[in-house]
C-alpha cells in the first residue's frame, strides 16, 4: 500500500522500487545570534546549494564564545548531582569528578625508545666532551706525578738494602707505573703503589678526590 503525507519538509512520498524519500526538499538552518537563519536548500535532483552570500555571513553564535573563560556552575540535584564517597566498586560503574588538589602526586615522564646497545654503551651516561676532559686530567695528572717524583728525594729507595756498598736507586713510580697508579685510583680499585713523599701524596690525594666527585 503507498502511504503519502504532508508534513514539515513538504509531501512524503517514498519511491516504490527502492523504498527512497521522493521529491522533497530541505533547508539549511543556522543558529545565529539573532536566532535561526535560512543559509541554503538541499533537493536530490541538484544536491547542496548556498543561498548566503559572504557578505550577509554572520557570525555563529559558537564563535562569540572563543577565546573566553567560562565559569560553569552546577546545581546539587539528586540522584543527578551529589557528594557520594569514591570506593573502588563504584568507580567501576560511574565516572566521578575528582578534584586536581586530591589526585595525588604524578609524574609525567617520557617513555624510553628501544635502542640497540652497541660495543661503547657505556659511554652514554656522559657526554663526549667529558670524557676527553677526563681522559686529559688522568694523562696530565700520571705525568705530573712521574715528574714530581723523580725529583723528590723521598720516592729513591735502595734496592739492595742488604749490600751497605750499593749505590743502586730505584724509583716506583716511572712513567708505566704512574699511568697505572692513575688508572687504578679512576676505577676506584687502588694499586699497590704508595706515594711517600709529601708532595706526590697531594697529587694523589687531589686525584683521588676528583674520582670520587
Amino acid at each position: 500500500k503507498e502511504a503519502h503525507w504532508d508534513g514539515l519538509t513538504g509531501r512524503v512520498l517514498f519511491n516504490k522500487t527502492n523504498g527512497l524519500r521522493t521529491d522533497f526538499d530541505l533547508d539549511v538552518i543556522s543558529l545565529k545570534e539573532e536566532g535561526l537563519e535560512k543559509i541554503g536548500t538541499w533537493d536530490p535532483p541538484s544536491g547542496l546549494n548556498m543561498t548566503e552570500t559572504h557578505k550577509s555571513k554572520t557570525s555563529n553564535i559558537t564563535d562569540s564564545l572563543a577565546n573566553k573563560s567560562l565559569r560553569v556552575s552546577t546545581i546539587l540535584e539528586e540522584p543527578y548531582v551529589m557528594f557520594k564517597k569514591i570506593t573502588y566498586t563504584r568507580e567501576k560503574f560511574i565516572d566521578f569528578s575528582k578534584p586536581f588538589m586530591s589526585m595525588g602526586i604524578s609524574i609525567l615522564y617520557r617513555k624510553p625508545n628501544n635502542t640497540n646497545s652497541g660495543f661503547f654503551s657505556f659511554l652514554n651516561p656522559m657526554t663526549p666532551d667529558i670524557w676527553v676532559y677526563i681522559l686529559l686530567a688522568y694523562l696530565g695528572v700520571s705525568c705530573v706525578l712521574f715528574v714530581i717524583a723523580r725529583f723528590s728525594p723521598y720516592e729513591w729507595y735502595d734496592a739492595h738494602p742488604c749490600n751497605p756498598g750499593s749505590d743502586v736507586v730505584e724509583n716506583n713510580f716511572t712513567l708505566l707505573n704512574s699511568f697505572w697508579f692513575g688508572v687504578g685510583s679512576l676505577m676506584q680499585q687502588g694499586s699497590e703503589l704508595m706515594p711517600k713523599a709529601l708532595s706526590t701524596r697531594i697529587i694523589g690525594g687531589i686525584w683521588w678526590f676528583f674520582t670520587l666527585i
